[in-house]
């Protein structure tokens, strides 16, 4: 069971930080890229990956469309959660007379991948031209929720700041993200990691935990967090045992092999306390090397991991040894878990996500579960969601039942919520709408909405707060 001890400072909730030609072949090419939409006046893009990985991206020679695989649940559920803040919005009129919509592409948690949706999204005429001045460029999509990973963010932003669409992410939390001249258009609903960081450090001085081993990725997120830790660690006389680094990318040739080098490394230091600003997937990898080697560690979770649903239902995950990490405090929803015990698409709209979803939960594949299951079958992991209904259900698509919100911790898309809301506000003030019409243009250039929202987070940050929160496992 979590137990949370709230520290004592308050980190702000909003936080302001601070040309590529692309053609879209119709309908079909549109549900190939971006797999949910809804229309509406003024649309809302969703980028946040659904699928843990693109496949076999080692050997990708040709410019082929992207594979992906490995659903990811827990990222699913945070897109429903924007999903269902924009559908709360439409019900309570808080725009009256403008409806929103949105356009949900998967990033395959690969930056590449977030760049084609990118392109996808901003297309006028299913083409996005090249030009010199944006000023007046109006794309259906007026602002892009997202990325889950920094590493994707930072990609995604600097393509935005050519169009001065915003982009707004309830997850993203690498300090780098702050440089408002690298990356003006970037905005985000939880703290830099340059606080957890810093409570972190305080947290292993107030112990007495001067000697220490870090683990982090090679990306963005990990590298950024690490030199932060690093500076912060110097002020609270925390000194490194070692500082080891895996490539963030599971599937890369020497993950493995990487990995099982870095658990040598922690078995064999003296060190018995070891941050891992890692993804969760990484973390798994490495757990499971501890597990296989009977090796125990205190471990200390950067926010990335520290409430993973796949981690904490981990086989052995109790050998390992104690678990403290860091998050941001959330909020539980009855509308919302409403929602998911009901789980439909928007009426005119798609989501294919739900349907593959419901396919992974009530499908029946017993074949999966034998000892040598066909190429097709999800792994292991994955295949825990299964209904033990699933055989006796005629159509997965028209079953619904409470899975999501007794197996996930649903109180953490919080940061999501807020970030549909802000939007929500700062489209009121751009459209002049008041309780009963909205008399402002309604497509409007994105950089109108940048300009609104960075007008309103001024007065938010005054009004929202966000605590940091440490996760005993």
């Amino acid at each position: 069971m979590l137990k949370r001890c709230l520290l004592s400072r308050l980190l702000s909730a909003l936080i302001i930080l601070s040309s590529i030609p692309a053609h879209v072949d119709g309908h079909e090419s549109a549900q190939c890229i971006c797999g949910a939409h809804s229309p509406g006046d003024v649309e809302i893009g969703i980028m946040l990956p659904c699928h843990r990985k693109v496949t076999a991206l080692h050997a990708r020679i040709t410019p082929e469309s992207f594979h992906c695989s490995d659903f990811d649940l827990e990222s699913f559920v945070k897109s429903l959660a924007v999903i269902h803040e924009i559908e709360e919005i439409n019900a309570a009129r808080f725009l009256p007379g403008v409806r929103l919509g949105y356009m949900m592409c998967d990033t395959c948690s690969y930056a590449s991948k977030a760049l084609q949706n990118v392109g996808h999204m901003l297309a006028v005429n299913m083409s996005l031209n090249v030009k010199c001045d944006y000023t007046d460029f109006r794309p259906r999509v007026k602002i892009i929720v997202g990325a889950l990973y920094s590493e994707v963010s930072i990609a995604v932003a600097r393509l935005l700041n050519v169009y001065m669409v915003t982009l707004l992410s309830g997850t993203s939390s690498s300090p780098e993200l702050s440089d408002k001249t690298r990356f003006p258009v970037f905005m985000r609903t939880i703290p830099s990691d340059k606080h957890q960081t810093k409570a972190v450090a305080r947290f292993m001085h107030h112990f007495d935990w001067n000697w220490v081993g870090v683990v982090y990725g090679d990306d963005d997120y990990g590298k950024a967090a690490f030199q932060s830790f690093l500076r912060d660690a110097d002020v609270n006389s925390v000194c490194l045992a070692y500082q080891e680094v895996v490539p963030h990318y599971l599937d890369h040739a020497h993950s493995m092999q990487r990995i099982k080098e870095v658990a040598q490394q922690i078995r064999s230091s003296d060190a018995q306390v070891v941050l891992l600003i890692l993804k969760a997937d990484l973390v798994k990898a490495l757990f499971k090397e501890m597990i296989r080697t009977k090796t125990s560690r205190t471990w200390i979770a950067s926010d990335s991991w520290s409430r993973n649903w796949f981690l904490a239902q981990m086989d052995g995950i109790n050998e390992v040894g104690d678990i403290l990490g860091f998050t941001f405090i959330a909020g539980k929803s009855e509308s919302f878990d409403n929602y998911l015990k009901n789980l439909t698409a928007t009426p005119g709209g798609y989501n294919h996500f739900i349907e593959e979803y419901k396919n992974l939960r009530f499908n029946c594949t017993p074949e999966c579960f034998s000892d040598k299951p066909p190429s097709y079958c999800p792994e292991a992991n994955i295949l825990k969601i299964k209904s033990e209904n699933a055989c006796n259900i005629k159509d997965p698509q028209e079953q619904n039942d409470d899975y999501l919100v007794t197996a996930l911790d649903t109180n953490e898309t919080l940061s999501n919520k807020i970030a549909v809301w802000a939007i929500a506000n700062a489209l009121k003030n751009l459209l002049k709408c008041d309780n009963s019409s909205c008399l402002g243009e309604i497509n409007f250039p994105p950089w109108k909405l940048l300009k609104e929202l960075k007008k309103l987070s001024s007065s938010l940050t005054t009004k929202l707060s966000s605590l940091m929160t440490m996760v005993i496992l």
